[in-house]
């Protein structure tokens, strides 16, 4: 049963863009708002993000790039590379621009943030949330929608609700007179902390909706099945508070990252350089985060759509001495791997790179016996860290990493120019036309 105090508090909100990659886009392309926008990864051939109308079309993520022109069925999609920089520089934006209506705000991804409202009488959110998404397209060219509820649960399930009913113009608060409609109207996959693979499991049990989600009889079988995250948000769904919007995001135990590479290829220096490009993107990941990493992998693999050539995919590991967060010590274990594994009578087609067994900084106990990363070379990392975040990703890097731009760097060949985040791509106008010739 529903607590009776489930709803005698205020809300807290959530602001979350419309297809936050495809919005950017429009930003600078205005004519193509409204219209299908896919959005590819940095290899080119996943989508990765999709705005409503291309989802429309059966486009969404995970479709691949030879499958565009099939889903579409005739209709014209516009599809670019992912621009992340450009991306990031709008997320900031946002969360300048929603700090200015809230004391606490907390980001809960690059397009979403939570915020409390206790500041706003209850009568007057609705209202409020208006001028939050007023003052957001004004001030940032984003639309998005605003949800009010009690807790986390039910918040996410009041922004989907605005998304998906433009009668509600963007805002939607659940109270105690929407609240079981909107849990019937609620898939039980799409409740946030749930997904496809657990839908099913609750699906088998009879459970559809996040209505008969949260009035089955038999907590005990939905902690057994979904453990205790699963218990607490159908807790929420009877209305006790079971997350707090302020708790600190779980850093990753493992950071990794890989790409298919443009061309076949057996050239070990090639290799080297590639490898040591995706253990300087890890490293500062890493380092993003506040960790250092003890174990670190690599993985190669040969083109299997591809029978008729010798075929090899294997993985190895190595347990470094001590924790570590240098790049450069990271590369050199990366290519002793490499070495180790390597046999040019295969040409491979993927690789990638892994840090394992992170550790946070601060907690870390350094040794007075062990080699430790130096106190400079620690320093010199997250100076180096500061200065591509200023410029661009790449002002400096390892010589390792190769001197020029190699095509086993992320494949984006119809990136829009970061107008907002590179010099170099902002447009000149050559030619000043008068009011007269006007």
């Amino acid at each position: 049963m529903l607590t009776k105090s489930l709803f005698s508090k205020n809300r807290i909100a959530i602001y979350d863009v419309n297809g936050c990659y495809a919005m950017v886009e429009g930003v600078f392309r205005p004519e193509i708002r409204g219209e299908p926008i896919a959005i590819l990864g940095n290899t080119g051939g996943i989508v990765i993000a999709a705005s409503r109308e291309a989802k429309d079309l059966g486009i969404d993520i995970g479709t691949t790039a030879w499958e565009i022109k099939k889903v579409a069925k005739g209709n014209h999609v516009y599809v670019f590379s992912a621009n992340f920089e450009t991306y990031a520089y709008f997320s900031r934006l946002l969360f300048t621009e929603l700090r200015k209506f809230t004391p606490h705000l907390f980001v809960y991804s690059i397009d979403e943030g939570l915020f409390e409202v206790d500041h706003i009488p209850i009568e007057n959110l609705l209202k409020f949330g208006m001028e939050v998404n007023r003052a957001v397209y004004l001030n940032t060219r984003l639309e998005g929608c605003i949800g009010f509820a009690p807790n986390i649960t039910l918040v996410k399930i009041a922004v989907k609700i605005a998304k998906k009913n433009p009668i509600y113009k963007g805002v939607f608060e659940i109270n105690e007179l929407n609240l079981d409609w909107a849990l019937e109207k609620t898939p039980v996959e799409k409740l946030w902390g749930i997904g496809k693979s657990r839908g099913k499991q609750l699906r088998a049990l009879g459970i559809n909706n996040a209505k008969q989600f949260r009035d089955y009889s038999s907590p005990e079988k939905i902690q057994n099945l979904l453990t205790i995250n699963g218990r607490k948000i159908q807790l929420e769904l009877q209305g006790v508070q079971c997350f707090r919007i302020d708790e600190p995001i779980e850093k990753k135990q493992e950071i990794s990252h890989s790409r298919t590479l443009g061309s076949k290829t057996n050239d070990l220096d090639y290799l080297k350089q590639s490898l040591a490009t995706y253990a300087t993107l890890a490293s500062e990941d890493m380092r993003r985060q506040g960790s250092l990493c003890k174990e670190v992998g690599l993985f190669l693999c040969t083109d299997f759509h591809s029978p008729d050539l010798p075929q090899f995919g294997d993985s190895i590991k190595m347990s470094l001495p001590t924790y570590t967060m240098d790049t450069v010590k990271i590369i050199e274990t990366i290519w002793s791997l490499l070495e180790s594994i390597y046999d040019p009578q295969f040409e491979y087609k993927k690789i990638g790179i892994s840090l394992k067994k992170l550790q946070d900084f601060e907690s870390h106990q350094f040794s007075l016996f062990n080699e430790d990363d130096d106190p400079k070379r620690i320093g010199l990392m997250r100076t180096i860290d500061e200065i591509n975040a200023k410029y661009k990703p790449d002002t400096i890097r390892s010589a390792a990493c190769g001197l020029g731009n190699g095509n086993f760097e992320a494949k984006r060949p119809m990136m829009t120019p970061s107008y907002c985040t590179n010099w170099g791509e902002v447009p000149i106008i050559d030619t000043v036309i008068t009011q007269k010739e006007k």
